[in-house]
């Protein structure tokens, strides 16, 4: 199908294959990598009570990395404006399911001081289900969108662990005690 226009409001708009974003956001939760994840609810027309990282479509105005913040935040509660996000890859094969293109991003989010609280009342009614950060372990418990989904997220965790410095700080402080480890991470922010 070719692109076509549409008029809304006075104003053209071209029609063509949509673009997402796909967020996955780590951390270290007693001392295990986890991912920040969500149970698709009742009110998606596809996958319900599946699980995947956070994902929606790109909105009008916006940049791919204002649509991960905002992503994050209706889905979850969190706001994490500002994050350094590292774009993956993209996925834009038209055999991808309601051709979509998608922009995968990662980061990681670490603050010792607060206790994050997970929140859905600012998505869409019944978009999702459950929030929760998932122990990169716990993967196969888990009913996923894809295959590719846990595939994904494990390696991009493993990126996280290898590249980011605070995770790479957290990661030895976990293998090598606490005074090691804070050692580590006053040499990584000097």
């Amino acid at each position: 199908m070719k692109n076509f226009p549409v008029k809304v409001d006075g104003k053209e708009y071209w029609i063509s294959r949509s673009v997402a974003v796909a967020v996955s956001l780590y951390t270290f939760i007693d001392g295990e990598l986890c991912i920040l994840a969500n149970k698709r609810g009742a009110g998606l027309p596809n996958h319900t009570g599946q699980w995947n990282v956070i994902s929606g479509y790109v909105d009008y105005d916006e940049t791919l990395v204002q649509a991960c913040y905002r992503e994050v935040f209706e889905e979850t509660g969190m706001n994490i404006k500002g994050m350094e996000l590292k774009r993956m890859d993209i996925e834009d094969s038209p055999l991808r399911e309601g051709q979509v293109i998608l922009f995968r991003y990662i980061g990681f989010y670490y603050n010792k001081e607060t206790k994050v609280t997970l929140t859905n009342k600012y998505s869409e009614p019944n978009e999702v289900d459950e929030i929760k950060f998932i122990p990169i372990k716990d993967l196969k418990k888990y009913e996923w969108t894809s295959k590719n989904h846990m595939e994904k997220i494990k390696e991009y965790g493993k990126y996280i662990v290898e590249n980011h410095s605070a995770a790479r700080a957290i990661n030895r402080m976990i293998w090598e005690g606490e005074e090691k480890a804070k050692t580590w991470i006053n040499y990584v922010y000097e």
